[in-house]
């Protein structure tokens, strides 16, 4: 079990080297910046984030070198800045998303890189769901810690859906085209553009995902009907 009661966090990692971070606890107003690492059996408090964060937009990198973009405040304030963990310390980092926005579910692993990264999708200000795609990488010319710019445009629209993979080839499933249409779409990223993959077999919102784009897994989720998936 982790030692606190967590929901709406970022992760990163592996299964026995893993980071998890942010999110809240007993309700939506009351914001977490606890961080937590993983061995594979237990989990050991590493120390606070710098700011406190749920609904993360966009996570990525190792348990030593992880990222954490967007999300929302207390107040319901949606970030477009990040923070950054170098093993120890949680940083502001002087990066920030071009979208202010944060996910509804968990936006998975997106890469375990801590060099580049990406994320799509989201609930921007207008609360309509987006298909915005944004890129996160360093390269030995960028002058500061990383740079986002923009990506690729997800050919179909929705908020709560989720993905996974690599900035070069990841994917992202269902979710839910407002004011309640369940979407079963799938679309695939090569890092340059979108494609549309295979429909998911029941249309569901607020899914989990993880993998890659050949070995991928997505999970849970609800229906428009109040039904929570299992599957």
């Amino acid at each position: 079990d982790i030692p606190t009661v967590i929901s709406s966090g970022g992760a990163v990692g592996t299964q026995t080297a893993g980071l998890g971070f942010g999110g809240y606890s007993t309700s939506a107003s009351s914001q977490v910046a606890e961080s937590l690492t993983y061995d594979g059996t237990s989990w050991t408090d590493v120390g606070d984030m710098n700011k406190a964060r749920r609904n993360i937009m966009c996570n990525f990198g190792t348990q030593t070198d992880a990222y954490a973009f967007g999300g929302i405040t207390p107040s319901g304030t949606r970030q477009a800045d990040g923070s950054s963990w170098d093993g120890t310390t949680w940083s502001a980092h002087p990066s920030s998303l071009g979208t202010g926005r944060f996910t509804q579910s968990h936006p998975g692993d997106m890469g375990s890189s801590s060099t580049a990264g990406w994320c799509s999708g989201g609930n921007p200000p207008a609360n309509a769901g987006s298909n915005i795609t944004e890129e996160f990488n360093v390269t030995a010319n960028t002058i500061t810690a990383g740079a986002w710019s923009s990506g690729g445009t997800i050919p179909f629209t929705s908020n709560q859906k989720n993905g996974s993979g690599i900035l070069t080839a990841a994917f992202v499933s269902g979710g839910e085209t407002p004011p309640g249409a369940m979407v079963d779409d799938t679309a695939e990223y090569n890092g340059t553009s979108w494609t549309a993959g295979g429909d998911i077999n029941s249309a569901r919102g607020d899914v989990m995902a993880a993998g890659t784009l050949t070995a991928g897994l997505i999970m849970g989720g609800y229906q428009n009907t109040g039904t929570f998936l299992f599957s």
